[in-house]
């Protein structure tokens, strides 16, 4: 049979020692007594004697049944993790590496202050010693690198006779294993790890790509900036980042996690398993004792589809305390700017090495729910005009999509040919292009690509392969916004009635509009301000939305409808989703009561206009 000397340092399911134990023991430091226990022993129950229990971070001394018989403990780690050394011999299992190299659990990190290299008296840690079963491997620390083995200040370990190890052959405490500790006479040590964490500040929210510069979100939604600061299980101070978020363009975010305490910081992040087909840690547990450890946390939004939003938590579990973290993302849509290749590989179904396909194109959601898109020449080298694509996802709650788009190519007959013709041949052409795809991430396009030309042929030649495409902007090119400032002489008084007007010159399918002005008044109880949009193609009255009306106050510098709702409602400017929004739009201004004098001024007038660019085909249908 052999001895081993082993710590706990998890607790685990309840094992049966019976069957592999012929005796345990286990030195209590603040008595400076053994105890034992062993299968049917009389001194088990006794108290003072026998083992009551197995407590984490004890070491102990097994003496096995079979020699080479391994004991293999899983569980969960302990919320506190504190290790208490008393003056003297303590016999403690610590959670440190998972071998004898690895230098993350070194002794002098572990003990901190407790250690003085540099002035060994001081040290309240003097000796370390792991002991083997039958003495013949043994490891020892020591903080005298000249101290013979055994010395007075020290002397060995209780009930031990190691021989004569090598000084400071013990480099690193390994999990699992048992360790002599001795402390030099004054009060206890108490070894406590606790865990501090940084999550990403508000203003840390950067853009990928060819996105928009870095912008400030309120992440928590608590109404100010979040710094990044480092935090604890405890009770939050204002103003410190307590959650993850992942706006459209952003997978990844990272936790930095740090040991300001004595020993070994334990940890592991678990994510709640509603959260796990999205949300994925990587790494999921170590170890920490100085310096910190980054935690990437990422989110895979794959086919999911979009816009939504997705909730979830995850929990950082360690010896220092727990964290429970909630994780907000935004699942976009498939609309934006992109740019990629098709990588052409048959003809009519035969295998053909064919060169790539060049995109860029532009994809946006129309009101009714259908995906438009148009191609654009200038950066599609392959593609001689802008190509307008319409579609749609062809499974619910999914981001598949199918968009298709052609366009015509007159013939340029022989006799006039020109090299600069988009058709050089004699005969009409048709070009169609179907992309059949799926956002693969958070903004990569990825999926089959089909290009049909008719007219070479009596039969369409069909051309297939694959492409991949990258989000650039997340707001396709269709969105447009304009901005007017002014600074009009003599403003706005006495029953005055003024009508500042701003023009939208793209068509664009109304999706969002937003009125933002800075006005100057010494009374904006007697101003009433109206939208008016464009006067409709077709004829007819425009649609007017009321945005203020008579609130007291001195000046006016708002947002409709984000910081200030139109007085006719927070969601009056809804009226204009749907309409053509290309043409003249009017901001009117009325002061109602002349006086009571003073500065009366627009200073700025900002009109936004959101959605999709729309076209209009005119033509005579002719019956031959």
């Amino acid at each position: 049979p052999s001895a081993v000397l082993a710590g706990l340092t998890q607790f685990g399911s309840q094992v049966d020692l019976n069957s592999a134990v012929d005796s345990l023991w286990c030195y209590d430091a603040q008595s400076e007594r053994w105890l034992t226990w062993s299968p049917g022993g009389e001194l088990n129950n006794i108290p003072g004697a026998g083992v009551q229990d197995m407590k984490i971070y004890q070491g102990y001394w097994l003496k096995l049944k079979s020699t080479g018989l391994k004991l293999h403990v899983e569980g969960s780690l302990p919320e506190n993790g504190a290790v208490t050394l008393y003056p003297g011999w303590n016999l403690i299992g610590l959670d440190g590496g998972s071998n004898q190299d690895d230098f993350l659990a070194d002794i002098e990190s572990v003990f901190g202050d407790n250690v003085d290299l540099v002035e060994p008296s001081n040290s309240r840690i003097a000796s370390v010693y792991q002991l083997s079963g039958d003495l013949s491997n043994n490891l020892v620390w020591d903080a005298f690198n000249d101290r013979p083995i055994g010395d007075s200040t020290a002397g060995l370990p209780p009930g031990n006779e190691p021989g004569t190890p090598n000084q400071d052959t013990l480099q690193s405490f390994i999990r699992g294993n048992g360790y002599w500790v001795f402390v030099t006479d004054g009060p206890s040590i108490v070894l406590q790890p606790r865990l501090r964490t940084i999550l990403p500040a508000d203003s840390d929210i950067q853009p990928t790509g060819n996105f928009p510069g870095a912008e400030d979100r309120d992440i928590d939604n608590d109404g100010v900036q979040d710094s990044s600061t480092w935090t604890s299980p405890d009770p939050e101070t204002d103003n410190v980042q307590q959650s993850l978020f992942y706006p459209e363009e952003a997978g990844r975010r990272e936790i930095i996690l740090r040991n300001p305490g004595d020993g070994i910081l334990s940890w592991r992040v678990e994510v709640d398993p509603g959260s796990a087909n999205w949300l994925s840690v990587s790494p999921t547990e170590g170890k920490l004792i100085r310096g910190t450890a980054q935690v990437a946390v990422t989110v895979t939004r794959g086919a999911l589809a979009g816009p939504s939003e997705l909730n979830g938590n995850l929990t950082i579990r360690s010896t220092g305390g727990s964290r429970t973290i909630p994780v907000r993302a935004l699942v976009p849509d498939i609309q934006g700017d992109y740019t990629g290749r098709a990588r052409m590989t048959r003809v009519d179904g035969k295998e053909m090495q064919l060169p790539s396909l060049d995109f860029q194109i532009t994809l946006d959601r129309a009101g009714d729910g259908t995906i438009r898109g148009i191609v654009n020449s200038e950066d599609s080298l392959s593609i001689p005009m802008d190509v307008p694509m319409a579609g749609d996802n062809y499974r619910s709650n999914s981001s598949d999509f199918t968009i298709t788009g052609g366009y015509f190519m007159p013939g340029s007959g022989r006799e006039n040919f020109d090299i600069n013709d988009f058709n050089p041949l004699p005969g009409d052409l048709r070009r169609e292009i179907r992309l059949n795809g799926l956002r693969t991430s958070e903004n990569i396009l990825s999926g089959k690509v089909q290009d049909n030309l008719q007219g070479i042929l009596d039969q369409p030649v069909i051309v297939e392969g694959d492409f991949v495409l990258e989000r650039t902007s997340l707001e396709p090119m269709g969105r447009q916004g304009s901005t007017v400032d002014w600074d009009p002489v003599g403003g706005t008084f006495g029953t005055e009635t003024k009508r500042f007007p701003v023009t939208i010159p793209t068509r664009t399918l109304v999706e969002d509009v937003r009125v933002s002005l800075d006005l100057t008044h010494p009374r904006t109880s007697d101003i009433e301000i109206w939208l008016e949009g464009p006067t409709p193609a077709k004829g007819g009255a425009p649609i007017r939305v009321q945005l203020f009306n008579g609130a007291p106050g001195v000046d006016l510098e708002t947002v409709f409808p984000d910081e200030t709702f139109p007085s006719s409602g927070a969601n009056a400017l809804d009226a204009f989703d749907g309409i053509i929004g290309q043409g003249e739009w009017f901001l009117e201004i009325t002061d109602h009561v002349d006086g009571p004098g003073g500065s009366q001024r627009l200073l700025s007038f900002q009109l936004e206009v959101l959605g999709p660019t729309v076209y209009s085909v005119q033509g005579i249908v002719q019956d031959d």
